[in-house]
């Protein structure tokens, strides 16, 4: 897909189990940190924010570092250049609404360690005009997702109720590099 790339199978099991936990650990506060647009008591989504340090102490940027290696976006942005790192926690029932990060490159990582097609909550990756789903990436634990974060529109369908009670997912967004 045009300026989505997907990577799998990179993190070993137990980097994964370590990020899962460190997940479980952190403090969540009410509200998403990509709107402010809405009224937070009628739907409290749960984010969690975290520094260029908290990444570092997670132990996922070497990770990170390898994928950009082979990414088509390596041209737009520096590695250093985090601008906001956040894991949005999705329950059962939340409603998630369509945003876009401004001059921004996003990566998307699925940290759960397991999960069936069945308890749904894939990302969904809409037109310009947010009028047609032009790519859907089903929650495969440990994925990465690069995306043009400007410019796509992206949302979740959050998980069924027979699936785990907590969908965690780690964005790091990233200033967009001018040439």
């Amino acid at each position: 897909m045009k300026n989505i790339e997907i990577y799998d199978d990179i993190v070993p099991f137990t980097e994964r189990n370590a990020f899962y936990i460190y997940a479980q650990n952190s403090l969540y506060k009410i509200g998403w940190a990509d709107r402010e647009d809405y009224e937070k008591k009628a739907f409290p989504c749960l984010h969690s924010s975290f520094s260029p340090v908290d990444l570092t102490k997670m132990n996922i940027l070497p990770f990170i570092e390898k994928i950009f290696k082979q990414s088509k976006f390596k041209k737009n942005f520096h590695f250093k250049s985090i601008t906001k790192a956040l894991i949005n926690l999705s329950k059962p029932g939340d409603i998630h609404y369509n945003h876009v990060h401004l001059a921004r490159i996003g990566i998307i990582y699925y940290i759960n360690l397991d999960w069936k097609p069945e308890w749904c909550g894939e990302t969904l990756f809409w037109d310009k005009d947010e009028k047609e789903i032009i790519y859907t990436s089903p929650y495969k634990p440990g994925r990465f997702i690069i995306f043009d974060a400007q410019n796509i529109p992206h949302t979740l369908r959050p998980q069924s109720y027979v699936g785990p009670a907590y969908r965690f997912t780690l964005s790091i967004f990233f200033r967009r590099e001018q040439k």
